[in-house]
């Protein structure tokens, strides 16, 4: 039987607290690693960009349209 100087609201108290003391206590988990295809997305957007500048080249409207399509996957 539990002592009179342990009240059942201590008790509870203590339960409640336990999870909060172990979910304040454990590491958080890693973050989740980089995007591998962000910097070759990027790369087709500053070549699309570039080839959009190009107005004198003929085929530059098609190279911006399939970067501009390749960046976008």
């Amino acid at each position: 039987m539990i002592s009179e100087s342990v009240s059942r609201r201590r008790v509870l108290f203590a339960v409640a607290a336990a999870p909060l003391a172990v979910a304040c206590t454990t590491e958080p988990p890693a973050p989740p690693p980089p995007d591998p295809l962000s910097a070759l997305a990027a790369q087709a957007r500053a070549d699309a960009k570039l080839a959009q500048t190009l107005t004198g080249v003929p085929a530059a409207a098609e190279i911006a349209k399939a970067r501009e399509t390749h960046a976008g996957l």
